[in-house]
């Protein structure tokens, strides 16, 4: 057998090595179906095909196409949840706002603090968000040489 197959694959066939190649292709295949229509979840498409994670990160390290597959379906799911909570900001939902801000306006001053000492004498977790603004624009312009422009 070649080296560079995992311990833990086992071929029980007399095939050559291009049937085997095939196969491996045709598994890979599956692998990738289940992987999409399991949202990404790893675990249950390598479960589906009763497949060693061994093998799926050999898989990962030594075929490009393969790595590439993946990494394309991994983006796609989470352009669909992205999608999903735009969907929420657009409908008003607090809570999404809330986490958005957060999450990707960080640069724009959104930050967030737990306050220990209310919280936890109340027993309760409480996370407060400050918003800190930014100086307008034409307050200040800086110019290349360094000097205000007033």
């Amino acid at each position: 057998m070649d080296n560079n197959i995992p311990r833990n694959v086992v071929f029980r066939t007399n095939s050559s090595g291009a049937e085997l190649r095939a196969a491996e292709t045709a598994l890979k295949q599956q692998f990738i179906y289940f992987l999409k229509s399991n949202f990404g979840d790893i675990a249950s498409a390598l479960q589906s095909l009763a497949i060693e994670r061994m093998e799926y990160l050999y898989w990962l390290e030594s075929d490009i196409d393969f790595r590439f597959a993946v990494a394309c379906i991994m983006e796609d799911i989470g352009d669909m949840v992205e999608q999903k909570l735009m969907d929420k900001i657009r409908e008003g939902d607090t809570f999404a706002i809330t986490f958005y801000c957060k999450t990707k306006l960080k640069h724009r001053g959104y930050a967030e603090k737990a306050d220990d000492s209310k919280a936890k004498r109340a027993g309760k977790t409480t996370v407060n968000v400050t918003v800190i603004q930014p100086k307008k624009f034409d307050e200040a312009i800086i110019l290349e040489d360094g000097a205000k422009d007033t």
